[in-house]
């Protein structure tokens, strides 16, 4: 099953961003139901691992974005920025 193969991959991974073991649960899960309701497309990605791995990525991002922008705290918003573009440059 790919929940099986691919849960204790996706999980310690998301944990370095998400320190939070509820949050990262069902930051994980979030992927999982992503690649159900999206199955047509996946089915059609050449590179299911890669496809998956850039989901998290991208729940991750996401996670971060809504928890930073729900702050009012200006440097902790500036440094997300600041992480989220030398991120983008790496990818």
């Amino acid at each position: 099953m790919i929940f099986d193969y691919y849960y204790p991959k996706l999980f310690p991974i998301s944990l370095k961003s998400v320190r939070q073991r509820e949050e990262n649960e069902e930051l994980v899960m979030n992927v999982f139901v992503s690649i159900w309701q999206n199955r047509e497309q996946v089915s059609k990605a050449t590179d299911f691992e890669s496809y998956i791995f850039a989901m998290l990525r991208n729940q991750m991002v996401d996670h971060q974005r809504k928890k930073v922008f729900a702050t009012e705290d200006i440097e902790q918003v500036l440094h997300f920025l600041r992480s989220f573009f030398i991120f983008q440059l790496l990818s």
